[in-house]
């Protein structure tokens, strides 16, 4: 396995590299004059693509200063903020930084701890002068809970995404009600363990601000459906929970009771190991979600 995981490691390594690469370009384009939006957008989808696999494989530092030049790159390329020469400079100031960070992760070669504060700092500094938009928001009061339509495209796991660990992440922000559409799940013959089929609703209890949701789902935000409403009095989930399933069923798995979903505890955490998208389901689990299919085999 670990073979396996230094081979994902090389090709990340490897495709980071070139999105770096990218990255600078598109912003020395940028810093030239250009307003092309589609520059913006490949500088965004650069800084997207690494942070997400940083944050899979757990390079911390790459990820959180990845997640601060995407959030500013989003803003820009939503139109809510002006393109100013000044993030320009900030953010290819943090591209040698990643590059620096990027060796550290591969060869154990420290960074210098003082630039990477530096360039985290400017780029805060740019993201502080939000204008109106984030103003306007924080005015709001937050709501007693949020109910969250999450369906992940077919490839998400392509992307080195895991719903269960979205999942996880949201159980640490408050309660978390959990429920499996099972309604895009095909036959077992025709299943293909590389594509999530699963959707989710879920229901987040509690006054958590909307930005700590959003953090949670940057990393998927182009590789999935996704609807984020605050709960009123009427509209908090009622979602039971139920023992640990997998979140691979059976085929024919009984269905719940509309006949497309399946309560599923918010505790995954154990039930499903994904790596590279395979599914290893653990011997409970695979009998509670198949108990219309007859007795599972005794557990060697």
């Amino acid at each position: 396995m670990s073979m396996d995981l230094q081979r994902f490691h090389a090709t990340y390594f490897e495709e980071s590299r070139e999105g770096l690469d990218a990255m600078e370009a598109g912003l020395l384009a940028l810093e030239g004059g250009s307003l092309d939006p589609e520059v913006v957008n490949s500088v965004f989808r650069a800084a997207h693509s690494i942070k997400g696999g940083a944050a899979t494989f757990g390079f911390e530092k790459m990820a959180s200063l990845t997640h601060v030049l995407e959030t500013l790159l989003d803003e820009i390329r939503a139109g809510k903020r002006a393109l100013a020469a000044s993030a320009v400079d900030a953010m290819l100031g943090s591209v040698d930084v990643l590059r620096a960070l990027l060796a550290e992760a591969e060869l154990g070669k420290p960074a210098d701890p003082a630039a990477v504060a530096a360039v985290h700092a400017r780029l805060q500094q740019e993201l502080g002068g939000g204008g109106e938009t984030k103003a306007a928001a924080a005015a709001e009061p937050e709501p007693e809970g949020w109910n969250i339509a999450f369906a992940p495209a077919p490839s998400l796991f392509m992307s080195g995404n895991d719903p269960l660990r979205i999942i996880r992440e949201l159980e640490n922000l408050g309660p978390l009600d959990v429920n499996a559409k099972l309604d895009r799940l095909p036959g077992f013959a025709q299943m293909d363990p590389l594509e999530a089929c699963i959707a989710w609703d879920l229901g987040l209890r509690g006054k958590v601000p909307r930005s700590a949701i959003d953090d949670v789902f940057a990393w998927v935000v182009d590789d999935c459906e996704l609807d984020i409403q605050p709960q009123t009095a009427g509209t908090a989930a009622a979602v039971a929970t139920a023992p640990v399933v997998a979140a691979v069923p059976a085929a024919n798995a009984p269905a719940g009771g509309d006949g497309s979903s399946l309560p599923v505890s918010g505790h995954t955490g154990g039930a499903l190991i994904n790596l590279g998208g395979g599914a290893v389901l653990t011997p409970a689990p695979l009998k509670q979600v198949s108990g219309g299919m007859g007795p599972a085999p005794a557990a060697g």
